[in-house]
């Protein structure tokens, strides 16, 4: 084992995974706490990052963690995680660790693998201060070698918010196929408040953009207007690929980039949503 897959097992193990257990790797997985409250007109503060899972070592976490204290979001949602030898020792397990080590907040993590290697897998991930109760993920449209998925959480909150995260192919006339399929999808869900984050490897023209917009609010274009916001390079950022929507009854209220290069190769999104009375 490298030191950097050590390293990642160890802080996971800090995040209080409990080791690495001997059973099948789980669909998803879970925390369960106390319903949070978050009344009508409340909001919940929304932060979305691919974290290029396969270059962020120890130092990248870190900072990446450092990010998440600061913005202390409600809601994050992370592409690009990965996890060595079992689920439960994702990175975002260990953000999650790191977290409450630093600020005392606890996160509860639901995480779906979309593609394993043997004894490491890649995934996306919710982390989120309410429960997340009534995990549900769907495989969208394969096609490339890698699955695609999208996992739906039901927060803990009064009223409850489904919140989804999801990282498209990165072709954009596959990731045109995927939009559609997973808009169909959302469109079997109770109509209530929702909110959609994720890398769609697409930018604002395109028909993924266009797809989804159909029946959600892009939170930057609401609020800051159909330019800015790109997100990637991070050094030099020219595209808006990553984004927050949202709809069912959350508005967008504000939004903004967050991060730098030392953190990934995308910036961060973030979007303050208020829950409609």
């Amino acid at each position: 084992m490298t030191s950097s897959k050590l390293a990642l097992v160890l802080l996971a193990l800090a995040a209080g995974c409990g080791g690495v257990p001997e059973e099948e790797e789980p669909l998803l997985e879970e925390r369960a706490e106390p319903r949070a409250p978050c009344a009508a007109g409340a909001r919940l503060k929304v932060l979305t990052l691919n974290m290029r899972g396969h270059a962020a070592g120890p130092a990248e976490l870190q900072r990446i963690a450092e990010l998440l204290a600061a913005e202390d979001p409600d809601l994050v949602g992370l592409q690009e995680v990965y996890w060595y030898l079992h689920p439960s020792a994702s990175q975002a397990h260990a953000l999650a660790g790191l977290l409450l080590a630093r600020t005392r907040r606890v996160y509860h993590v639901a995480l779906q693998t979309q593609h394993s290697y043997g004894v490491a897998g890649i995934g996306v991930a919710l982390l989120g201060k309410p429960t997340l109760g009534a995990l549900q993920a769907h495989a969208l449209p394969k096609l490339e070698k890698e699955g695609r998925v999208v996992l739906r959480a039901s927060l803990g909150t009064s009223p409850p918010v489904d919140a989804f995260v999801t990282h498209l192919t990165n072709d954009a006339a596959k990731a045109a196929v995927q939009a559609k399929d997973l808009v169909g999808w959302l469109a079997g869900f109770p109509a209530r408040p929702r909110i959609l984050v994720g890398d769609f490897n697409a930018g604002p023209s395109s028909t993924a953009h266009v797809t989804l917009a159909s029946s959600l609010v892009d939170a930057w274009a609401a609020t800051r207007g159909p330019s800015g916001g790109a997100t990637i390079p991070a050094h030099k950022p020219g595209l808006r690929i990553d984004y927050i929507f949202v709809g069912g009854g959350a508005l967008p209220r504000s939004a903004a980039t967050r991060g730098s290069a030392a953190l990934s190769d995308h910036l961060a999104v973030t979007a303050e949503v208020e829950i409609a009375r």
